[in-house]
């Protein structure tokens, strides 16, 4: 299943940034910031476009 698949590896990355960029006492660039904050973006919105595929299906 590539969609399933697709989703899982866009929610563990999206999870992964997201982990890297709250995490405390962490002085991060702003840059890294920034890419945490698309990959969790990106990963929400393949979840997203995902679930709407199936469920039109």
């Amino acid at each position: 299943m590539p969609f399933a698949w697709v989703l899982g590896v866009g929610l563990v990355l999206a999870i992964i940034a997201g982990a890297r960029v709250t995490r405390p006492g962490d002085a991060t660039p702003v840059s890294t910031r920034m890419l945490g904050r698309v990959a969790l973006i990106m990963g929400l919105a393949i979840a997203t476009v995902i679930a709407i595929d199936r469920a039109l299906n």
